[in-house]
């Protein structure tokens, strides 16, 4: 109870605040170039999204605590075009838009490709993971998923 009052009163003084941030609507798959244990690897998210990705959106990837994710410093897309800012908060590979793209229609996949991710000791057959999309004209929603990582084993197929 208490941790639900606290995330309310999160959410509430973040829409104060003006940012307001959405979590994708339907992660579709998590693959990996590789998944062995304490290995760096290529991390792709597939995923739609719920509202319009704006040119200067942030597309915030929570992964678990057991990945390390200090070497990450580079971001892909196939679907998204424009630059990215890659910077690292704990948890959280942070994946900001340049606002030199285009913007993403609502509804539509899209891809996101993080390199440099260090799996973990040992690898467990299932991870929570989360996208949350921050953007200063969507609305609040949040999504987190368990997924399976899958052997990436060509870029895009």
């Amino acid at each position: 109870m208490k941790f639900r009052v606290i995330q309310f009163c999160l959410m509430v003084l973040i829409g104060l605040l003006g940012v307001n941030s959405t979590w994708a609507q339907d992660i579709i798959s998590v693959k990996a170039t590789q998944t062995t244990p304490r290995t760096a690897a290529a991390y792709q998210f597939l995923f739609t999204t719920e509202q319009e990705l704006a040119k200067d959106a942030e597309v915030d990837i929570v992964f678990p605590s057991y990945f390390i994710l200090s070497q990450a410093v580079l971001a892909d897309s196939r679907t998204i075009n424009g630059g990215f800012l890659v910077t690292v908060k704990n948890d959280t590979v942070k994946v900001k838009r340049s606002g030199m793209g285009s913007v993403i229609p609502r509804g539509r996949t899209v891809d996101l490709l993080l390199a440099s991710i260090i799996n973990p000791r040992e690898m467990a057959s299932n991870y929570e993971f989360g996208i949350l999309i921050r953007s200063a004209n969507a609305p609040v929603m949040k999504k987190k998923f368990n997924s399976r990582i899958a052997e990436l084993r060509a870029i895009g197929k």
